[in-house]
């Protein structure tokens, strides 16, 4: 795709075009049906992208910490017209693949997968307790009160340079209650015995869970997981 703009303008047409074998409008249905089921997350089948446009579908695992976000806009817009009330409650949509035509074995993980989607399969041997995440920190200037939200994307808080309001530089004070949260979990997931060559020790990877994934699985569990190293 040209540009990330262009990517929401043809996810927002795959939800709205996209038809089943039955005929049915697929993903307009599920959303439709996300606060009686009371999910935040929109989960595509990676098949029925790939069949509608097959160029959007690469672009998916490219270049998923790029586009995704772009993806999960275009879902929340759509929700927001189908149920304003729902959309205000949870803010925000999460777009989820699966069916991932290649699974990536967990020893096999390199740094050419780095940035790219990537199904695994193994066997959860950790995971931590529930922690809240910061999504968007609000700040309050301590020189004239402004309120100013940021987007927070790692472990370490960004903090404004400058009021937009008054221009000062003097300091800004966190304010928890206005700022938006998630949960957030660690786990670590291992390759399962019957994959293990002979002699040899399993290899692991980290993951990291937010919001509506997290504490669903428990150590001992197999799982699959679709997501960006």
């Amino acid at each position: 795709m040209a540009s990330l703009i262009q990517s929401e303008e043809a996810f927002t047409r795959f939800i709205e075009e996209y038809r089943d074998e039955r005929e049915e409008v697929k993903y307009e249905q599920a959303l439709s049906e996300m606060a009686v089921r009371g999910l935040k997350s929109l989960v595509i089948d990676f098949t029925d992208l790939y069949a509608f446009d097959e160029d959007l579908a690469r672009v998916v695992l490219d270049n998923p910490l790029d586009h995704l976000p772009h993806f999960d806009i275009a879902a929340f817009s759509k929700l927001r017209m189908r149920d304003p009330m729902y959309a205000d409650q949870i803010r925000r949509i999460h777009v989820r693949f699966r069916g991932l035509p290649f699974e990536t074995p967990l020893r096999r993980i390199g740094a050419e997968h780095i940035g790219r989607l990537v199904l695994v399969t193994g066997i959860i041997v950790r995971a931590s307790a529930v922690q809240p995440f910061i999504t968007n920190a609000a700040y309050r200037c301590t020189s004239c009160g402004e309120m100013i939200l940021m987007e927070q994307t790692d472990q370490f808080l960004k903090t404004p340079v400058q009021c937009p309001s008054c221009n000062s530089r003097r300091g800004f004070e966190l304010v928890p209650k206005e700022s938006v949260f998630i949960d957030s979990q660690r786990i670590s997931i291992q390759e399962r015995p019957e994959e293990l060559p002979a002699g040899q020790l399993p290899r692991s990877v980290n993951v990291e869970l937010k919001d509506d994934v997290v504490d669903v699985a428990r150590p001992g569990d197999r799982i699959s997981l679709t997501g960006t190293l």
